[in-house]
């Protein structure tokens, strides 16, 4: 029986130290906002809505404006005039009547179209994955030939979606260029009779 309670105790006593240790983080969701506050004291900036294991990326300065873009469990998520976005406690501002800014639009193109980085080395799990893509390319393009540029326009289109994804991008675009070699190849023999 007193063992019993010992090993009781331990493990009440790791949940308790789990949960006192992370202060309740990262349990209330996360709500978005639009409304702009004054830092009424000096706050560190942080990466996650938490004291405890966090970074400080910026300081607010007392007075300073700010945009609130986001709320949960007594920290807001703001961005500051230099374009800094963070976390701040609720209790070092106050909420003022001034309007947020506007949102841009863009009315260029509903995709982005300009990649951020799709440098990407493939692993070795990559070249499995695309050799069996390849695989069902062939069979696909023995029973149904007439499918392959179909199938090329999806890719196209996924790959203008897929954009600023690296990895799959580099995925599609290799599909991409497998089906054009596929038909290419298929064109040929239709013009040769092979």
């Amino acid at each position: 029986m007193k063992k019993t309670l010992i090993l009781l105790s331990l493990i009440l006593g790791l949940f308790s130290s789990y949960s006192f240790a992370w202060g309740g983080c990262y349990q209330d969701p996360i709500r978005e906002v639009n409304y702009m506050a004054k830092i009424t004291t000096a706050a560190n900036v942080r990466d996650r809505p938490c004291m405890a294991w966090t970074n400080v990326i910026s300081v607010a300065y007392l007075w300073e404006t700010v945009q609130v873009t986001a709320d949960n469990d007594g920290w807001i998520k703001i961005k500051r005039s230099n374009g800094v976005e963070g976390r701040v406690g609720t209790w070092l501002t106050s909420k003022t009547n001034q309007t947020p800014p506007k949102a841009p639009v863009n009315t260029d193109s509903l995709y982005n179209t300009t990649p951020k980085d799709t440098t990407y080395y493939p692993s070795k799990e990559d070249e499995v994955f695309l050799d069996r893509i390849y695989g069902k390319i062939d069979e696909i393009s023995n029973k149904y030939p007439d499918k392959l540029e179909s199938m090329l326009t999806a890719i196209s289109k996924l790959k203008k979606i897929y954009i600023n994804k690296a990895r799959l991008y580099y995925i599609l675009e290799q599909i991409e260029n497998y089906l054009i070699e596929k038909i290419d190849i298929i064109e040929l023999e239709n013009i040769f009779d092979i």
